[in-house]
């Protein structure tokens, strides 16, 4: 009798399960197609806009607007029409120049026009930039380096910036990345990138402590573990707030994309857009950047090569 039941139960649960099977289809519905802008500015490079489509995620490629015409005004004064390229991209000989207005007027195929709007940022200085060879040790043991630096802040107005570290390694420019970060100003912003306001500056001054990895050790005789140095250069970016916030979404929206998936359900989360219209999205954002001396380990003669 208990083996009828036990059997009877394990038929009941597969057929249980079995009913509630349902095949998922991969021909997704109809995409509404919203026109998507791609204006990205960097102080120095010349002025360009992309469009594209969206589409569903059954789509094969991406849709780019080829046949629009967009004008060009800086400062309110008229630059002439971008010219087109490919995938999308409309440039200008001109170069993006920090301290001015960019006004971009987009007339699509169909004939509906938007305007795209933007302001780049005037690049900030280098006070001071140290470089500090043993400086922490991480949860290995292993002795890392830091960068303690000061930048100009025009106090009391709003200033975003990124901090870049650009390794010089023999497999080309790497970007280091931080580490056990207890600098303050850095811990404010709830990421684990060098990327942050002047919210908590109270002066002219900024200063920043940035402790990082190159994920490379080394030792010497008989000296501690250490990270394995490279001769480097800094870059300082200053960002107008639609690219500091850009940067900082993006990276939740990265880690969305690739769960961990040990640690419960991820919700996806969307990315940062600054632009928005009947039809239309996207970004508008921009930076101009500063790169110091390429800066040399002590050692990096000696054999930490």
């Amino acid at each position: 009798m208990i083996k009828f039941r036990f059997f009877f139960f394990l038929f009941f649960s597969f057929t249980f399960l079995l009913s509630c099977a349902r095949l998922i289809e991969d021909d997704f519905p109809a995409f509404d197609n919203t026109i998507v802008i791609n204006n990205i500015l960097v102080e120095g490079e010349a002025i360009s806009l992309n469009l594209s489509k969206t589409a569903s995620v059954s789509a094969k490629s991406v849709q780019f607007v080829e046949n629009a015409t967009i004008s060009l005004a800086i400062d309110g004064v008229y630059q002439g029409d971008l010219n087109y390229n490919e995938l999308g991209n409309y440039y200008s000989a001109v170069e993006a120049e920090g301290g001015k207005k960019y006004d971009f007027t987009v007339q699509l195929p169909t004939g509906k026009t938007f305007t795209v709007e933007q302001e780049l940022p005037i690049k900030k200085q280098f006070i001071s930039l140290k470089h500090i060879e043993q400086a922490h040790v991480n949860e290995e043991g292993v002795v890392e380096p830091s960068i303690l630096m000061q930048i100009s802040n025009d106090f009391p107005a709003n200033n975003y910036f990124q901090v870049l570290i650009w390794l010089k390694t023999f497999e080309g420019m790497v970007n280091a990345e931080l580490l056990n970060t207890d600098d303050i100003i850095l811990l404010n912003e709830g990421t684990p990138l060098a990327v942050f306001s002047n919210q908590l500056a109270a002066s002219d001054t900024l200063a920043l402590r940035l402790n990082y990895t190159t994920n490379s050790t080394s030792r010497f005789n008989d000296g501690p573990v250490q990270a394995r140095l490279y001769p480097m250069v800094i870059e300082l970016r200053t960002c107008n707030k639609a690219y500091y916030e850009f940067v900082k979404q993006n990276y939740f929206y990265e880690l969305s994309r690739y769960p961990d998936i040990t640690g419960g359900n991820q919700a996806a989360i969307s990315n940062y857009a600054n632009i928005f219209g009947e039809g239309i999205t996207g970004i508008a954002a921009g930076y101009s950047s500063i790169v110091s001396d390429t800066i040399f380990p002590s050692n990096y003669s000696n054999g930490n090569k």
